[in-house]
Parts: C-alpha cells; sequence; structure tokens
C-alpha cells in the first residue's frame, strides 16, 4: 500500500488531490503487472480505466487494418494513460502493450470519476492536465504541417523524454527503435534514417543497441526553433 501511495503521490493527474483523498484511492487501485510485450489492453474494450504506471514503460499504440501495431507514444513511471474515463460514452480510443516488464496501478473508472466528485479542488489540476496533453497534439499537428522530417523527429523524441522523464534538460535514454520512431511519424525506415543521421552528426543524439541517447535536449530545442 505504502509503495502504491508514493507512486499516486508523484503523479501529474493526481496533484491536485489532498493527502486524505490520495489515501482513498490506493485503497480503490488494483495492482496489475505485465510482461514485456503483454498486451495491457485492445482499442475499443471496456470497461474503461485509469492507469498510473508504477514502473516499467507502456506503448500506447493502434493497429492498422492489417493488424500491425503502429506506437503513438511511449510513457514511464509515474506517469499515466486512460483519458478515456474523461468520456464515459465513447469507447477506448487507443491499446497498450508493455514495453518492458512493468506494473500497473489500476482504476475502475466509475471509482475514480467517484473519487474526483468527492474531492471536487482536484479538477483545476485534472483540466491542466488535460489541457497539457492537447496542447502536446497540437504541437504535433502543427509539426507535421510546418516543419521538415528531422525536426519532427526530435520534437517525438523530446515528447518521449518527457512522457518519460518528466523533465528533458539532461541527457536521457530512451528504449526505442528508430523503426518505431518512423511509425509514431508515419515515415519510411529511409526518411527515418536519414533524419537521425543528421541529428547524430549535430551531435544532438546517440544511437545505441536498441536506444537513443539523447545526449544535447537543449539542443534538440534549438535546433527545431530553427526549422520555422
Amino acid at each position: 500500500m505504502t509503495d502504491v501511495l508514493d507512486t499516486l503521490t508523484r503523479c501529474p493527474l493526481l496533484a491536485g488531490l489532498p493527502p486524505e483523498a490520495l489515501a482513498q484511492a490506493a485503497k480503490l487501485a488494483t495492482v496489475r503487472d505485465f510482461a514485456e510485450n503483454q498486451t495491457m489492453y485492445s482499442k475499443g474494450s471496456s470497461p474503461k480505466t485509469l492507469v498510473v504506471i508504477q514502473s516499467g514503460a507502456v506503448r500506447v499504440n493502434t493497429v492498422s487494418r492489417a493488424g500491425k501495431e503502429l506506437t503513438l507514444m511511449i510513457c514511464g513511471p509515474d506517469n499515466w494513460f486512460g483519458d478515456a474515463v474523461f468520456w464515459p460514452e465513447s469507447p477506448r480510443l487507443l491499446g497498450a502493450v508493455a514495453h518492458e516488464d512493468t506494473r500497473i496501478i489500476e482504476f475502475a473508472s466509475d471509482s475514480f470519476m467517484a473519487l474526483l466528485a468527492a474531492f471536487p479542488q482536484c479538477y483545476p489540476v485534472i483540466i491542466q492536465q488535460l489541457g497539457l496533453r492537447l496542447r502536446a497534439a497540437l504541437m504535433v499537428i502543427e509539426d507535421d504541417a510546418l516543419r521538415g522530417i528531422p525536426a519532427r523527429l526530435a520534437r517525438r523524441l523530446l515528447f518521449i523524454a518527457a512522457f518519460q522523464y518528466g523533465r528533458t534538460d539532461h541527457p536521457v535514454s530512451l528504449r526505442l527503435t528508430q523503426e518505431q520512431l518512423g511509425t509514431m511519424l508515419g515515415i519510411t525506415r529511409q526518411a527515418t534514417q536519414r533524419a537521425m543521421q543528421l541529428l547524430v552528426a549535430k551531435e544532438l543524439v546517440e544511437l545505441r543497441y536498441g536506444s537513443i541517447l539523447l545526449s544535447d535536449p537543449a539542443g534538440l530545442e534549438t535546433f527545431i526553433a530553427a526549422d520555422e
């Protein structure tokens, strides 16, 4: 219970809840473990749940008509997903797969919404967090429309780092392949490799086996800003 409470305390979405509400949330939660590459939730499935990641990482995804997994984002510890709990009439919009061995803290939709209703002082933070998600989505749309592939790739790397670590002002390593990154952007493997090599040449990133090191996050921000 203590480990669960510690994780909930660090989760940005729950930052507006007072201590007694967090303690109540810990009692309502279900802890679940998933092995690497195990499907956690499928698009359109029910019941819907709000999930906080306690350890490991999760690929938020969709599936093509051919049945291929298309990764949209990778979330790390203390992050949350399951926005569909805020739209009770809508099906689960996206699926999720364990990116590595992962433990999650899960809340049933009804229980979570009842908790928020009992502690309405949390809503400003909830709205802020949903607003940040919306802002991130709009930035991706803007990048797709206005920026070249290298800048789009740089932006997505920073997004993933922020979702996994919360901060991107120091070097971080992302367990991510170039193929997965290209899938997120909807570009070919060749285009992904060319853009990545440009970032490597500028010493903004380093390619390692099964991972990408963001060696200069501030430099990536400058690189994106220059592509306007």
